[in-house]
């Protein structure tokens, strides 16, 4: 080696399969999560008249963990939620929906994203 050369020695490390087993450990915690939420708060805001469509309430998991669902059973959910002619709307699950939104959004992406 010549007096004065200065090697210098890049290190490359590919991240790719780490970053990918971390967002697919998140998005499949995440949306049973916000499904949780999601029921809790619309549970705290339903109508109750005799408890029915209260108790019907449920939120679970599915596509392997990549999707959740909430919703209630009560064959009348859909008409106190959305109303009919007869009678105004009470909406109890979509209003929880739109609180949890942002922060389903945000923490998805924190995350996802946040240790890299």
């Amino acid at each position: 080696m010549a007096k004065g050369i200065e090697i210098e020695y890049i290190v490359v490390m590919n991240r790719i399969p780490e970053l990918i087993a971390h967002v697919e450990a998140v998005s499949r915690a995440q949306p049973k999560k916000f499904a949780d939420k999601v029921l809790s708060t619309s549970q705290g805001t339903v109508p109750v008249d005799t408890g029915e469509l209260k108790g019907s309430g449920y939120s679970s998991s599915i596509a392997g963990g990549k999707e959740a669902e909430v919703g209630y059973t009560a064959e009348y959910a859909g008409y106190v939620e959305y109303g009919t002619y007869k009678m105004a709307a009470q909406p109890y699950l979509g209003p929880a929906f739109a609180v949890h939104a942002p922060e389903f959004i945000h923490e998805m992406g924190e995350g996802c994203f946040g240790a890299f």
